[in-house]
């Protein structure tokens, strides 16, 4: 599969998720390296910044605390997902 297939499908897929983001007033970046940079930077602050209202826990440790279960099997439950919207396109 080409490069300009690959994106347009997952713009596709990801068009209903960006234009709730707009409706709801999110700033989207402009382009891939910027949006690249959102996603790292989100995923240093939700897995690694300490938090004073979560008694010094990550938000993802908190997630899996009010979830009752282990950050690993959090995470692996959201890879999961992920791969399921990816093939479906539906969250």
């Amino acid at each position: 599969m080409t490069k300009q297939i690959t994106i347009k499908l997952n713009e596709e897929k990801f068009k209903p998720i960006l234009n709730y983001l707009t409706k709801a007033g999110v700033y989207l970046p402009r382009t891939y390296s910027e949006l690249v940079g959102q996603c790292l930077w989100f995923c240093y602050v939700f897995g690694s910044k300490k938090v004073s209202k979560f008694h010094n826990k990550t938000c993802i440790e908190m997630m899996a605390e009010m979830h009752k279960t282990t950050r690993r099997d959090l995470l692996l439950e959201l890879l999961k997902k992920y791969n399921h919207f990816l093939k479906t396109g539906k969250p």
